[in-house]
């Protein structure tokens, strides 16, 4: 009788170890799965996202009626030569009217309160030129140019009071234009290193009837090499 019960528990030690030696070799598999998936993303030189935010500011004439605004913005670029990236980026440009001197530059003592906003989407292509990266360097400069599709959206509400009443003015336009803009930026980090920070001031111009005219500067996280 007990030679058939250590039989049993042999038998059971046996299927045990072997259960576990199976654990292992898969669980080896699986390191081995993620240390190549990670040797590969490591290799993947020449992709460079980034998401950032900063300041938009119109230009022009009459650039002291709207306040200092702010961005959203996000980029893609893929080397196809040596430091030169081609891509596109989206942006989200936002920012509200000054209230007091756009009040002042009218000089209408019926007008209580004014109110509104300029938005610009942009939807753009270009180029990005990188300076050579040395491995003690943590700096790299680049110049990014292009062009592409901007979509502005005004709106303006003005309150009036008069003698015998009050007054609510309201309006608003979309327009879709062509443009192009250029920037200079400097990318901080090191080179082994997939996430950089960006510091990247743009000039834009939107073919408008009369060229609309803004300059923002975007703070930035950098994924890629």
């Amino acid at each position: 009788m007990y030679s058939s019960e250590l039989a049993a528990i042999f038998t059971t030690n046996e299927n045990l170890k072997k259960s576990l030696q199976q654990e292992q070799v898969i669980l080896l598999n699986d390191v081995d799965d993620l240390t190549s998936m990670s040797h590969l993303l490591s290799k993947n030189k020449g992709v460079l996202y980034s998401i950032g935010s900063g300041i938009f500011n119109p230009m022009g004439e009459d650039d002291e009626l709207t306040n200092l605004g702010l961005n959203i913005n996000g980029e893609w670029f893929h080397r196809t030569a040596e430091n030169i990236y081609l891509g596109s980026r989206i942006a989200y440009n936002y920012c509200s009217v000054n209230e007091n001197v756009l009040m002042n530059k009218l000089s209408d003592d019926s007008i209580n309160k004014i109110t509104g906003s300029l938005s610009v989407f942009e939807l753009l292509f270009g180029v990005k030129f990188m300076s050579t990266q040395n491995e003690n360097q943590y700096l790299r400069r680049f110049v990014q140019t292009g062009g592409g599709f901007y979509i502005m959206h005004s709106q303006a509400e003005i309150s009036q009071s008069y003698k015998h009443g009050s007054e609510i003015t309201s309006s608003s336009e979309t327009v879709s234009k062509v443009g192009l803009n250029l920037g200079v930026g400097i990318i901080i980090g090191d080179r082994s290193n997939n996430t950089k920070l960006s510091i990247y001031p743009v000039y834009s111009v939107v073919f408008t009837e009369e060229p609309t005219k803004f300059f923002t500067v975007y703070l930035g996280i950098v994924f890629g090499n």
